[in-house]
């Protein structure tokens, strides 16, 4: 089964827009890979996302786990990004497909609960502009520079 979120990335002050596939396997050996993070700094938040899955009692998936993160090299870790990985296996599970204008930003600590972005995260109105985006951000992580900021906080 497969799924895509979006999510972002920040580059000095320049924010990309990052795409998360998530596709799980019935078939071959039960792991994670990520593709397209450089390095293995991955592999830590992978553990995190695992324990956090353990500690809120939902089952992780004992199955081939493929993430694909595009566009690729751009991040060293998944560290701001964990809630979009977590969310997308959990819709995977759901058979659920999350719409195309949602974006996901965050961390997740073991017990299972958000975390703020170790990054405070500034963007203007005209961010979203175009996107007709919903904006799931842990409490915290985000300051606004405009009116109405239409984002939903966990």
């Amino acid at each position: 089964m497969y799924c895509k979120l979006k999510s972002f990335a920040f580059r000095g002050t320049e924010v990309i827009d990052l795409e998360i596939e998530v596709t799980i396997s019935e078939r071959g050996i039960p792991r994670v890979d990520v593709v397209g993070v450089r390095g293995s700094g991955w592999l830590k938040s992978i553990k995190k996302i695992r324990t956090a899955f353990g500690n809120s009692e939902i089952p992780f998936p004992n199955k081939k786990i493929m993430l694909n993160i595009t566009p690729p090299r751009i991040l060293n870790d998944i560290v701001d990004i964990e809630f979009t990985i977590a969310m997308g296996i959990l819709f995977v599970q759901m058979g659920r497909v999350s719409g195309s204008s949602e974006f996901f930003y965050g961390g997740l600590d073991s017990s299972g609960f958000l975390t703020p972005s170790a990054k405070t995260i500034f963007l203007d109105d005209m961010w979203s502009v175009g996107r007709g985006a919903r904006i799931f951000l842990p409490k915290g992580s985000y300051f606004f520079t405009g009116e109405d900021s239409g984002l939903e906080f966990f």
